[in-house]
């Protein structure tokens, strides 16, 4: 960990945050079993903090709890699909339990979900169950929502917010209206809540990541090489500077995205002639290559807004977590073929929701 931590003071995006050290930080984050979320609880850990982490995904959060030896993390199992009051009160209760001095740090809003029915066949905002859409908000807004309320008084001076927005808020895009919509109005509670903290020591900031290797990606590019985006790993240097407790107050109400449209190569073939897109990397570091982007929480949307910073290699975070050179693309092994969609989604998609 102390490797760590003094290599981001002098390497990456230290002009959000000169330091990512979170010793003694007790930081909250949904959707922390799997993906981009458990990758966040795995840095996380290793830089020092205490996490407190709930999912849906039982099974996928003990192994989690054993892969970090049990020690500084506390795994919560949580359905947010869920509005009932009483639910998230006990929910309150356990994340304060779990945090030695009785104060959160950080609060990582992070869990989402696409699509719950098959894209292929509820496509258009006309034949999408009204139920899927009802139950979207629910778990991409509204149960964060709660749980900022619940926790709200038990926020250290300083507390750290973070969202993890989406490259889709914003777009016309029928197949996955319900995410775009769901994504937008938690960019719209979070320009409320950036408000509402200017005065204090506590700031709220966003960001939108690319496409990882998980298995959301399945449904979009079926012909995708493994490598031909990055892992969630190496995406993280963003949202933990935006999280660490020296990041600038001038970040309060902001999303940093990664911008890629503008930058995919889709000239790759497979060994069946078969087309897929794929992000540049840099030649001398073999990190994925992005330009970065800013806006406000209220100003456009997606991975939309001024430019931050153009180049910029993922592979700094690698550096900075000593995880090694970024994997070479591997054209043979397909997405498909090695992630599986959790239970808890490919039930809903399976039968529809219900």
């Amino acid at each position: 960990m102390n490797s760590a931590v003094e290599k981001s003071r002098y390497r990456g995006l230290t002009d959000i945050a000169w330091d990512l050290d979170f010793t003694d930080q007790n930081i909250v984050v949904t959707g922390g079993a799997a993906g981009i979320g458990a990758d966040k609880v795995r840095a996380l850990h290793r830089l020092g903090a205490n996490v407190i982490t709930l999912d849906i995904q039982e099974k996928a959060l003990e192994a989690l709890e054993a892969e970090l030896g049990g020690e500084r993390i506390t795994v919560l199992p949580f359905d947010l699909s869920q509005s009932k009051p009483k639910a998230y009160e006990e929910l309150a209760k356990k994340i304060i339990k779990a945090s030695p001095n009785g104060l959160i740090d950080g609060y990582v809003m992070n869990a989402g979900v696409v699509k719950l029915t098959d894209i292929n066949t509820y496509n258009t905002v006309a034949n999408t169950p009204m139920s899927e859409f009802e139950k979207m908000v629910q778990i991409n807004a509204l149960s964060h929502i709660t749980i900022y309320q619940r926790l709200r008084d038990h926020f250290a001076q300083h507390a750290r917010l973070l969202v993890t927005s989406s490259p889709i808020v914003g777009r016309a895009d029928p197949k996955t209206a319900g995410y775009s919509v769901t994504k937008r109005m938690m960019d719209s509670f979070a320009n409320n809540i950036a408000a509402e903290l200017r005065g204090t020591d506590m700031m709220i900031a966003g960001y939108v990541p690319p496409p990882v290797q998980n298995f959301l990606r399945r449904d979009l590019k079926p012909n995708e090489p493994l490598h031909a985006h990055p892992h969630g790993e190496d995406i993280l240097e963003i949202p933990l500077r935006l999280l660490s407790p020296s990041v600038r107050s001038e970040f309060n109400g902001k999303v940093i995205a990664y911008g890629y449209d503008n930058l995919r190569d889709k000239s790759g073939k497979l060994a069946d002639g078969k087309t897929y897109d794929y992000m540049p990397r840099n030649l001398d570091d073999n990190g994925f290559i992005y330009n970065l982007f800013i806006r406000n929480f209220d100003n456009g949307g997606g991975d939309g807004g001024d430019l931050f910073l153009q180049g910029y290699s993922t592979h700094a975070m690698r550096e900075i977590m000593d995880l090694g050179q970024t994997p070479n693309m591997d054209t043979d092994q397909l997405l498909k073929d090695v992630y599986k969609t959790p239970d808890h989604i490919a039930k809903n998609r399976k039968h529809g929701p219900r």
